[in-house]
């Protein structure tokens, strides 16, 4: 399901979009993906370390 939220952008901002033919939904969207994927792993990554330990004895 989509949700729709509202930005505010500078103008050259909005320029900047326009003269590269960016999607500016599409870009928040993809950005936002790797965001969430890098916190995924940081935290998986933390979680194992913790477990390492645990199941280590330490």
């Amino acid at each position: 399901m989509a949700v729709v939220k509202t930005i505010t952008i500078r103008e050259d901002q909005e320029e900047w979009l326009e003269k590269n033919y960016i999607n500016l939904s599409k870009f928040v969207r993809v950005k936002l993906d790797e965001e969430i994927a890098k916190r995924a792993r940081a935290e998986r990554g933390e979680r194992e370390r913790e477990g390492g330990e645990k199941e280590d004895g330490e």
